[in-house]
């Protein structure tokens, strides 16, 4: 009996693992293999052509490979850290048996609902030239005249790093509630009778 529930298990797995190996698996190996092959617009009529390491060594002499990881690297580390501390604030906030809850959640969670091609829109044109930021800099006395936020390098990436957060937060948020409504109340209360603070 216990053989056959084993069985019925994986048979349920089963859709997921195949779905998983054609969306992430395959394209993962195929773009390692395709990274050996020399792959042209100009030329694809005459297929692929080997070129081993030399793609991978052509990378790692380029600066601007080192640029873009760098800048990846950093921007993954300051997003996800910005997002995990406001996010662990909103789950807090959710958290709360307060009047108007629904509405709470719902409002934090909107820009994550958001697709991120409409988010992108939204953004580009608040960051543009004659956009809102540029107007609240200006009526706040910020800055004097416009900056050219998507026109600057360290203005752009400061821009993309503003809406990542700003998009990405909500799910952030709904992680780390999903994990404090897993924790007992057991807990709490016996911290508050060990005399424990916030």
């Amino acid at each position: 009996m216990e053989r056959k529930s084993v069985r019925t298990g994986y048979l349920l797995l089963l859709p997921s693992v195949i779905l998983i190996a054609a969306l992430i698996v395959y394209p993962a190996v195929n773009t390692i293999y395709q990274s050996f092959f020399e792959i042209r617009t100009q030329t694809a009529a005459l297929g692929p052509k080997f070129v081993g390491m030399k793609n991978y060594i052509r990378a790692f002499h380029d600066e601007h490979f080192w640029d873009t990881l760098w800048w990846t690297v950093g921007f993954t580390g300051v997003s996800v850290f910005i997002e995990l501390v406001i996010g662990l604030g909103l789950a807090l906030v959710m958290k709360k048996n307060i009047p108007g809850q629904g509405i709470i959640r719902t409002a934090i969670l909107v820009p994550w609902a958001i697709p991120t091609v409409v988010s992108g829109i939204i953004w580009t044109q608040f960051f543009s030239q004659n956009g809102l930021v540029n107007y609240i800099m200006q009526v706040m006395n910020l800055a004097e005249a416009p900056l050219n936020w998507l026109g600057n390098e360290w203005l752009a990436r400061l821009s993309i790093l503003v809406a990542d957060i700003w998009k990405n937060t909500p799910y952030m948020s709904l992680l780390l509630l999903s994990g404090l409504l897993t924790i007992s109340t057991d807990y709490y209360e016996a911290a508050q009778l060990d005399g424990a603070g916030k």
